[in-house]
């Protein structure tokens, strides 16, 4: 059977009525290496790349009944883009929550040590009597 000559559409409709996955197989050799290629100029990482184009073609094999779009191409292109932006995002909201934990650490211990320093010799005495495991703190 010639699926080189049918349209993504064609193929999509004849895959959701017959479910046989040589169609499927059609669209996705069709797309892969452009959609890689989409995701990998964006992404700059080759795994990530190859994780969305998976997310995208499962997200095209669950939605093929609701695809109604005649340009499959351009859906494929929209989620890929959609999906790599999201990888970006997570990557930079997980990059912000760690800066933030080690810019919070920093201040605290910075403040501690400010504390220390600016306590006369007595305060500091009754600290290291209060608190014996913090001898080496401030000397």
């Amino acid at each position: 059977m010639n699926l080189k000559n049918k349209s993504d559409k064609k193929l999509l409709e004849l895959y959701n009525s017959s479910k046989n996955e040589c169609y499927f197989k059609e669209i996705v050799q069709r797309y892969y290496s452009k959609l890689y290629n989409i995701s990998y100029t964006i992404l700059k990482n080759s795994h990530d790349a190859q994780d969305v184009v998976q997310i995208v073609f499962f997200k095209l094999f669950k939605q093929s009944k609701k695809c109604k779009d005649n340009n499959v191409g351009g859906w494929l292109y929209k989620i890929t883009r959609n999906a790599s932006v999201d990888i970006i995002r997570i990557y930079v909201r997980k990059r912000n929550k760690e800066n933030s934990f080690f810019i919070e650490k920093n201040d605290i211990i910075k403040n501690s040590y400010r504390e220390i320093e600016n306590k006369n010799e007595k305060e500091r005495k009754l600290d290291l009597v209060n608190y014996p495991d913090t001898k080496d703190v401030g000397a």
